[in-house]
């Protein structure tokens, strides 16, 4: 399992989320794709070998067509997208990223 944090996400939660995974994480700022479109940023995604993209973006959920995802997207939903504001769900994140299959598009949080 490869996460990828979303270029919307604090990048200080990228140590956060390697704990609770034991694995390394990556963010779109630093592989150097900020700015990608949301299907780029997929196919880049997969080309690479990333299992889920971890974002707060909520338009996702109605834009990509799930049977074309070869990933899955778990969208955060929080107060803001302040790093203390989504720190209480990086557990949640995680266990549901080790269940989540491609195609699936699954909101995180209250």
């Amino acid at each position: 399992m490869r996460l990828l944090l979303d270029e919307c996400m604090p990048i200080r939660l990228m140590l956060d989320f390697e704990q609770a995974l034991g694995a390394p994480v990556d963010h779109v700022v630093r592989l150097g794709w900020s700015g990608c479109t949301d299907t780029s940023l997929i196919d880049r995604m997969t080309r690479c070998g990333h299992t889920s993209l971890i974002t707060t973006d909520r338009s996702m959920l109605h834009q990509q067509p799930r049977q074309r995802l070869r990933v899955s997207i778990l969208i955060l939903s929080s107060r803001s997208n302040r790093t203390e504001d989504l720190r209480p769900l990086v557990m949640a994140t995680v266990r549901v990223a080790r269940l989540a299959r491609p195609g699936a598009l699954i909101l995180v949080g209250p």
